[in-house]
């Protein structure tokens, strides 16, 4: 079976990670979107938390294909 753990390995992850991640300002972005995640599971929203991530991701893909 396939996990989060064997896709951080990846080349391609490390290298959308490390394009992402140098991207101005997204370090700040991701950080907030990651924040908000993490404050909805600890009080456990899970509509709230999945809707949130579900938006990051979203904006982390549209971030990739237009750079």
């Amino acid at each position: 079976m396939f996990n989060m753990n064997d896709l951080l390995k990846e080349k391609l992850w490390i290298n959308m990670k490390e394009k992402t991640w140098n991207l101005p300002s997204y370090q700040q972005k991701y950080l907030k979107e990651h924040t908000e995640i993490f404050n909805a599971i600890k009080n456990k929203d899970s509509k709230g938390a999945r809707k949130r991530m579900y938006d990051h991701l979203a904006g982390v893909e549209k971030d990739l294909l237009k750079n």
